[in-house]
């Protein structure tokens, strides 16, 4: 009896030592464990994924980077929450900082930019806190409103701020509420990802309405 017992508390020591070791390895690797993504965890056009848990690495942010690794390994990083202007055509928010993106699925570039994601709304796909890897559209131009249906976005609100957070952007899921008898989109709704959070409603007609980049991936 004494030398089962033993043994199996052998194993289970042995056990253990793996399960660390393998942790051990995949955190030098740069691989994180993920629990699961949730249903809207892969984008069915681009692969766009997020993390349901916090068990990204954190995200090394500093104040330069040399002019070889920006937008190679490092990407620009923006205060969306307290810009209240730019993404213009020849212009955007200043840069705050370079985040330096170790393990990305998405190739770095000039259009390509970090943001903390501040609020509960888009969880559990994006969490409160974590850091977002976004894409600029080209010369500050989206794609058709149809094009967008489905797809996480920046939004440059109105008159109107956040309800959540107060900023003049916000990030959520595009849907075309609403075609005009041309075909045109006459509303879409900004939707939440978090069912405790009501969408917002836009009209064509109240003006033009804003879409200026296009959610990648969490990236810490």
């Amino acid at each position: 009896g004494r030398a089962a017992r033993a043994q199996g508390e052998e194993g289970a020591r042995r056990g253990g030592c793996q399960a660390r070791a393998s942790r051990t390895a995949q955190a030098r690797a740069g691989v994180a464990p993920l629990a699961g993504l949730s249903g809207a965890g892969a984008h069915a056009a681009g692969g766009h994924t997020g993390c349901t848990c916090a068990c990204l690495a954190k995200l090394e942010v500093v104040d330069s980077v040399p002019a070889a690794d920006q937008f190679r390994t490092a990407a620009p990083v923006h205060n969306l929450a307290a810009a209240t202007g730019g993404f213009g055509e020849s212009q955007a928010p200043e840069v705050t900082g370079w985040a330096k993106i170790r393990h990305s699925q998405h190739a770095l570039d000039k259009r390509t930019f970090v943001a903390k994601v501040v609020g509960h709304s888009m969880e559990t796909l994006i969490p409160d806190g974590s850091w977002a890897l976004f894409r600029l559209f080209p010369g500050g131009a989206a794609p058709a409103a149809t094009a967008l249906d489905g797809r996480r976005v920046v939004v440059q609100l109105r008159e109107d701020a956040d309800p959540e957070h107060g900023g003049s952007y916000t990030l959520k899921r595009w849907h075309v509420a609403k075609l005009g008898s041309d075909g045109g989109v006459q509303e879409v709704e900004l939707r939440p990802d978090n069912p405790d959070f009501k969408p917002m409603r836009m009209r064509r007609a109240d003006g033009e309405i804003r879409v200026i980049a296009e959610f990648l991936e969490v990236v810490g």
